[in-house]
């Protein structure tokens, strides 16, 4: 058997109570997994299961202090270097929560190569969910007739052009709207959703 057909194998058996030899319980849920793949890759899981603390007796870890979404999601990145995020997310109120909450566990156990992964998702997440919502918005943008509800942290922190119209005494900062009268909108438009 090739490593690859391995691979799939054990993904194959994500889940399914064939061939498991641990179980992880988080609040209602329960995902049954292998040592080898867990534990092989969280440092943190396998000093528990190691240590035959309390919480791995009868071959059953429990995370309760954890949401439970997000460790399912943790679990399916251990299988399978990714993870998808059910349409709509079922604990959380967006996909960006989900993706932050997920980051969160990566921290808590110490999977950099999974925090890496969930950082972008929150980021591409967040900006589709909250850019160009004005209830969430303190800046307007506007061009060539259109306007663009922003965030004035953002703009701030990303671009030296925004920091000094928004902190000064001028007008932009005072009204917080920033005209921009010479440029094309089409590209203003690029711009905020690359800021």
């Amino acid at each position: 058997m090739t490593t690859n057909a391995l691979s799939v194998a054990i993904v194959k058996h994500f889940n399914r109570a064939e061939f498991s030899d641990l179980a992880i319980r988080c609040g209602s849920r329960k995902w049954f997994v292998h040592k080898v793949a867990v534990c092989a890759q969280c440092e943190i899981l396998a000093q528990a299961v190691s240590a035959g603390l309390e919480p791995t007796r009868a071959g059953v870890l429990s995370l309760p202090d954890n949401d439970p979404e997000g460790v399912g999601l943790m679990l399916e990145w251990l299988y399978t270097s990714d993870y998808g995020v059910m349409q709509p997310p079922t604990t959380a109120s967006s996909h960006a929560e989900v993706h932050a909450r997920v980051w969160y566990l990566a921290e808590k156990y110490q999977l950099s190569k999974l925090m890496e992964h969930a950082l972008p998702r929150y980021w591409k997440s967040a900006g589709d969910e909250w850019f160009n919502r004005p209830e969430f918005s303190d800046v307007t943008i506007r061009c060539g007739g259109r306007e663009w509800p922003a965030h004035r942290i953002v703009l701030c922190n990303r671009s030296e052009y925004f920091k000094r119209a928004l902190q000064s005494g001028f007008k932009e900062g005072l009204e917080s709207v920033i005209e921009l009268h010479e440029d094309d909108p089409n590209a203003v438009e690029l711009m905020l959703e690359w800021l």
